[in-house]
């Protein structure tokens, strides 16, 4: 999809978590989490970092983050 916008105004094509989604790339999974985790002080895992956008049908990132 081109200009996925989401809700909080990332440009989903971008977006790490969505990259390492599609691309299922588990290595950008681990580095997101981490700066995730480190960014906004709480403990983010490699398995919450999975989202198709928003504004998309399928996957979301954990509720939890």
């Amino acid at each position: 999809m081109k200009n996925m916008i989401a809700c909080c105004g990332l440009d989903c094509e971008k977006c790490d978590a969505y990259l390492a989604t599609i691309h299922n790339d588990q290595a950008l999974r681990e580095k997101t989490a981490k700066l995730w985790s480190e960014l906004n002080h709480v403990t983010i895992l490699p398995e919450d970092i999975n989202c198709e956008g928003c504004r998309a049908d399928g996957v979301k990132t954990s509720a939890r983050i």
